[in-house]
């Protein structure tokens, strides 16, 4: 089934295609899901926003619980939950060999690798609805990250990408 969105605060652009909401999130057998509270709540807020059916917190739950039981005890995971716009979900799964914990949660002044931002050259309307919540069509991140030369492989230390919108404001 198509997902109909308005894409611009100047007009009804009604943007037909099927994509999915998703949430990516950290795993190991002896934490569980890395922030999973803010993951659902996010995921949640943008089903609502863009007319998904989302299932209750408890049957999320049940469903990433569920699938943990068969994945490694010794590794962690990067596991992404794709919700479809009628709330079919599909949970996918990559070991992390060599995590075993999860990352101090403060962003700032916490131990760990400094990493560097590069920023994208081109600036993306801060009206686009497609930067308010985390889809699976990824076209526009996916050129910032070519403009930036940033590879999206997975473990890639390279640097981050921003496709943010730099408008002034009056």
């Amino acid at each position: 089934m198509a997902a109909r969105l308005s894409a611009s605060k100047d007009g009804p652009e009604q943007v037909q295609e099927e994509f999915q909401l998703f949430e990516t999130m950290l795993h190991t057998h002896e934490q569980g899901f890395f922030l999973l509270d803010g993951h659902l709540r996010r995921l949640q807020r943008s089903a609502g926003a863009l007319g998904f059916v989302c299932p209750p917190r408890e049957a999320l739950l049940r469903r990433l619980d569920e699938e943990a039981l068969a994945w490694s005890r010794t590794s962690a995971s990067r596991v992404r939950l794709l919700l479809e716009r009628s709330g079919g979900l599909r949970v996918e799964r990559a070991e992390q060999p060599g995590v075993s914990r999860h990352p101090p949660v403060s962003m700032l002044g916490g131990s760990g690798p400094a990493r560097r931002l590069r920023l994208d050259a081109e600036a993306t309307p801060s009206s686009s609805v497609w930067f308010a919540h985390k889809t699976t069509r990824r076209d526009a991140y996916d050129a910032a990250r070519r403009r930036a030369e940033v590879s999206n492989e997975p473990g890639n230390s390279s640097p981050l990408s921003y496709a943010g919108s730099r408008e002034r404001r009056a």
